[in-house]
């Protein structure tokens, strides 16, 4: 396995669309997302008393993410709605954020539509489309990037201008310094992950060789639930694998009892628990016990963190990071293109044939 993970050749053949360019993109994202998003900026004239941010797959995961990271601090509501329509809550005083790599998700445009006939503060974010046009006509504020990537793999473009909006309405406090700091320590850890540095010394390679083969299960406690959740649908989309995720504590009432049964989840299942320097201290504990639990059941578990975050935003970032690397090389140890997501493809062209 460890000559096809050092292997350009074969790197090549299988990545004819570049996955691992797009991945190695992300802190540059970032840092241009940062520097032009207050170019089109607008601020709400007066403060929501909520956000709500609308998105589905990829396009949706920057807002989990920045829900997670500003939720220990922000004093009114923010959700992340993967659906048609909006939350009954929404109205005048809300902040809508719809957000659409594409631009033309149908189940975000019908959110912005139903935000917009109920008055709420409208912002959007995406590379074109229907959603653009739609801002364009009715003057909401937009922030639009160009991006060949997939929307996956596009999560700087999607999440920085989120943050930057979120600063502007006083529920999350990040400033150019962070910024700097999390782009500096993201390139640091690139170093270490990319397809050039050989499987001995590549952690991200180490541990895609550990899980393949087997059903992954990845666990966190807040703040990192949503890099959880990013894990997981990155396993599903770029290695074609199935995954799933469960946060603590609440896994810790259900989920725990139903590791015993059917035995044969002992060596199908393999567990990656996102370790935290900020989680609760009851969840550290919680973490600690459930480690043992799954040794004791022959379940394999693997603990993640990452040594150098003295910031949530920092340390979510890179452990956003090393779950992208670890996708790409379980892509190819699984021989499967990483950017191809044909059921998902055939499911919107059934959709669309259907009207």
């Amino acid at each position: 396995m460890t000559g096809v993970l050092d292997d350009p050749l074969y790197r090549e053949l299988l990545d004819a669309s570049d996955m691992l360019g797009h991945i190695r993109s992300f802190a540059g994202q970032i840092e241009m997302a940062w520097q032009r998003v207050h170019e089109v900026l607008e601020p709400p004239k007066t403060n929501p008393s909520n956000i709500v941010i609308l998105g589905m797959g990829g396009s949706a995961i920057g807002g989990d993410i920045a829900r997670s990271l500003a939720q220990e601090t922000a004093k009114i509501p923010i959700i992340v709605h993967r659906d048609y329509g909006v939350p009954a809550c929404v109205d005048s005083s809300s902040l809508v954020i719809a957000v659409s790599h594409s631009g033309n998700t149908e189940e975000t445009i019908s959110g912005f539509e139903e935000a917009h006939k109920k008055g709420a503060m409208l912002f959007v974010i995406a590379s074109g489309g229907k959603l653009i046009e739609l801002a364009q006509q009715l003057g909401v504020p937009h922030f639009r990037y160009e991006c060949s990537a997939p929307p996956r793999a596009s999560l700087g473009f999607l999440l920085t201008p989120i943050l930057a909006l979120m600063k502007s309405v006083g529920v999350y406090q990040v400033d150019d310094g962070l910024i700097s700091e999390a782009v500096y320590r993201l390139r640091e850890l690139q170093t270490e992950l990319d397809a050039d540095t050989p499987s001995e010394s590549n952690r991200a390679k180490q541990l895609a060789m550990r899980i393949h083969g087997h059903i992954g299960l990845i666990l966190a406690s807040s703040p990192l639930t949503a890099v959880a959740r990013r894990w997981k649908t990155q396993m599903n989309e770029n290695a074609n694998a199935a995954c799933f995720f469960e946060e603590l504590p609440e896994m810790c009432h259900n989920t725990v009892v139903g590791l015993d049964h059917p035995s044969r989840l002992n060596g199908a299942v393999f567990v990656i628990m996102l370790r935290s320097s900020f989680s609760h201290e009851r969840n550290k504990l919680r973490e600690d016990i459930v480690a043992g639990l799954l040794k004791n059941t022959g379940v394999q578990c693997e603990q993640v963190s990452v040594n150098s975050a003295d910031h949530p935003l920092c340390e979510a970032l890179q452990l956003i990071m090393l779950g992208d690397f670890v996708s790409y090389y379980l892509a190819l140890l699984n021989r499967v293109d990483p950017t191809a997501i044909v059921n998902i493809d055939y499911l919107k062209a059934r959709l669309q044939k259907q009207g």
